[in-house]
């Protein structure tokens, strides 16, 4: 296990508790949870391009750009998270903890595959 993985693995805890807490009640708490949240991610970013990157040999460049361009998907969540907050609340923040939790199994499983070092 990388450390990438187990840093993300923690944070994504974290995550998934913050927003359990967060999703329950409206304080200002709320706003302290959400803006952690915030920072949290900026840490777990380098972590993920890191897990996605290892062993890629002669592939990372043009890994790198497909992991760099992916980044859209933050673009496009909380457009969903708006919509769907008009209809639910809750349902609004399954879509957030589905996120979370895809990213929690890539940090546990997803990034773990056999090395190999023929790429060259």
């Amino acid at each position: 296990i990388t450390a990438s993985a187990v840093i993300s693995s923690f944070l994504l805890i974290i995550f998934l508790i913050m927003i359990g807490v967060n999703s329950n009640e409206i304080t200002v708490n709320s706003l302290w949870i959400i803006a952690s949240i915030g920072l949290f991610n900026s840490i777990l970013f380098p972590c993920v391009y890191t897990m996605g990157m290892d062993g890629l040999g002669k592939f990372s460049e043009k890994a790198s750009s497909f992991l760099i361009m992916s980044v859209v998907g933050g673009a496009i969540i909380p457009f969903i998270f708006f919509e769907l907050l008009q209809v639910s609340a809750l349902l609004s923040f399954l879509i957030i903890v589905l996120s979370y939790m895809f990213i929690a199994f890539f940090g546990a499983k997803g990034s773990r595959y056999d090395k190999r070092t023929n790429f060259y």
